[in-house]
């Protein structure tokens, strides 16, 4: 209820909108009902004795008798126009909540995309994409489902109320035999509530499970092929989905015993009041009425009782977008207030430690050294090094658990991020395309994306321009979900052109030729050393003797800087930690 009115605070006025056209299609339905009560009266030549019968009924039926007279013509005029006029209030009620509903659900997809956006990255890093893509997809449809629940609770509450006037002022005793008898079988079909909730969570972590093995599927398709794997994967998908299946039927099958229950409680309740009519000297119009009443009233209960049982339903759906949306469980790393221009001196760590969440030890130990601005500068060292680890950094994906990282002397999660990162760009041995063309990847949706000569100047550099020259359609080529259609050195040539398209002034390739043959590398990294002239270059690759010619190389072991100088200065070093790496690497 605290999401709802968190979610629904924008649309206050939908609320008491609602209310009070419901209500009054509630007044409209229950003087139709007396209408027809007395248009039968009418009709079989026994008004006088309704309108003789008192209470309020009987003042119903004077009022209409004064617009209608003894017409049974003109009183069934006025029915009609009552009846078009609950039916005008009815379809304004649906106007109005359709309208809310939509609404509601697009700000709840909004605040669940802007949440994975902004939330830490490490939380998106301990989740399975599978589930966070069923809360943004479908889950987030719980909420404005529930909104609707819960408002037409509040219809069926007042509605009911509104009868329950009417009934009292037609008989209170036939009220109370109403009142207590709608109250034992509503009970009677709450009792189903929690079990239909327990079915309704186990239904849905099935699914979630179900949609991870989906997910599995598509992704891994591949290897699943290339391993002969398709019998083993349909056999866990059908276990998966057969899972499920048995879910739902519980559920349904539970929700299917609901119904029958109430109906024939109402219908046992019908009869108790006809039958105690007679006993209690009640009138034959009134305990008509009363039942006609009643008879309207049935529709108003049995969806009360069904909306709470669906409003119990969706509390695991719900539950799992409130744990989405909620901050207090959750990190969000600064955005920065200081302005970020350009680098010029340099990029510093200072005693720099990093633990991953849930992870056993650190990834980085007390690391120090300094990027000069202009320089290349190598990272080097074993894979789990932390290398990786200082890109992140950089990246700010994450922060450092001690020490702190400066640019130019002021601490980096100080500075905007986005001044920041506009001027840094990565590209990296796992490339992660979007899928759509190829100018679509290269630019990533840059304002400046309608630019061919920067965009084609990239790509050269990147060596990919002949491909794509070569290809039907040029830059707008599509290349399929997550670059498939590609081969891996494509791929890694389009994440290179992605980097240097935006002309940044720090650039990181982390193993980013690592898929390209040697006479093709060569040619790349010969266009790179000429783009990154005057630009800052961090280079991560296990190739070493590519670092020979670097400013600088950082030597990481275990997550700790074992040496770090010039390469040549390193390699005069007998027992030192480059040239050693080096001579595992090259025996000869």
């Amino acid at each position: 209820m605290r999401l709802l009115a968190r979610v629904a605070s924008p649309y206050w006025w939908a609320p008491p909108a609602l209310l009070v056209l419901g209500l009054s299609a509630a007044v409209a339905d229950g003087v139709s009902v007396s209408l027809v009560v007395l248009f039968l009266y009418t009709v079989v030549g026994k008004a006088v004795d309704a309108v003789q019968s008192g209470g309020v009924v009987a003042h119903v039926f004077r009022a209409a008798r004064a617009v209608a007279g003894e017409s049974s013509t003109a009183l069934g005029v006025l029915i009609f126009g009552v009846v078009l006029l609950r039916t005008a209030l009815n379809m304004a009620y649906g106007l109005v909540t359709t309208y809310v509903k939509n609404r509601v659900a697009e700000d709840m997809r909004v605040q669940v995309h802007k949440q994975f956006l902004a939330v830490s990255y490490d939380y998106i890093q301990r989740h399975e994409y599978a589930d966070m893509l069923n809360v943004l997809a479908k889950e987030s449809w719980s909420v404005p489902d529930a909104y609707y629940v819960v408002t037409r609770i509040a219809i069926n509450v007042c509605s009911i109320a509104v009868f329950g006037v009417f009934l009292v002022a037609l008989s209170w005793q036939l009220t109370a035999i109403a009142v207590l008898g709608s109250a034992l079988v509503f009970f009677l079909t709450q009792r189903f509530s929690g079990p239909l909730r327990r079915l309704y969570e186990e239904a849905i972590g099935l699914n979630n499970r179900l949609a991870h093995r989906m997910l599995t599927t598509l992704q891994c398709m591949r290897a699943i092929r290339a391993f002969a794997q398709e019998g083993n994967d349909s056999s866990r998908f059908l276990a998966a989905s057969l899972a499920v299946r048995a879910s739902f039927i519980r559920m349904g099958w539970g929700q299917a015993f609901v119904g029958p229950i109430g109906d024939i409680g109402h219908l046992a309740v019908l009869g108790a009041i006809a039958a105690a009519a007679g006993p209690l000297s009640i009138s034959s119009s009134v305990a008509l009425a009363a039942i006609a009443l009643l008879y309207r009233l049935q529709p108003q209960v049995q969806e009360l009782q069904g909306n709470w049982l669906k409003l119990a339903t969706m509390d695991p759906s719900l539950r799992q977008v409130r744990a989405v949306l909620d901050t207090a469980d959750k990190t969000y790393l600064p955005e920065g207030t200081r302005p970020h221009a350009r680098l010029e001196r340099e990029i510093r760590f200072e005693g720099v430690g990093l633990t991953y969440p849930g992870a056993e030890r650190p990834s980085l130990i007390d690391v120090s050294f300094a990027i000069p601005a202009g320089a290349t500068v190598a990272l080097v060292g074993p894979s789990g090094s932390g290398k990786t680890s200082l890109v992140n950094l950089l990246l700010r994906l994450y922060a450092p658990g001690t020490g702190r990282i400066t640019v130019d002397g002021t601490p980096l999660f100080e500075l905007r991020r986005t001044d920041w990162l506009q001027r840094l760009a990565v590209a990296g041995q796992d490339v992660e395309l979007v899928d759509g063309s190829i100018v679509e990847n290269i630019t990533m949706g840059r304002s400046d994306s309608g630019h061919p000569g920067q965009r084609e100047a990239a790509a050269a550099a990147a060596g990919i321009l002949d491909f794509v020259r070569q290809s039907a359609d040029g830059f707008e080529t599509w290349i399929g979900e997550r670059g498939l259609h590609l081969s891996g050195g494509q791929r890694q040539r389009i994440g290179l052109a992605r980097a240097l398209y935006g002309e940044p002034q720090v650039l990181i390739l982390d193993e980013a030729t690592s898929a390209l043959d040697g006479a093709l590398e060569a040619e790349v990294r010969r266009n790179i050393d000429r783009y990154a002239q005057g630009r800052t270059l961090i280079l991560i690759t296990h190739r070493l003797h590519s670092v020979l010619g670097a400013d600088l190389v950082v030597c990481l072991v275990d997550g700790r800087v074992v040496e770090q100088g010039p390469p040549a200065e390193l390699m005069q070093r007998p027992d030192g930690a480059l040239r050693g790496m080096l001579e595992r690497q090259d025996p000869e």
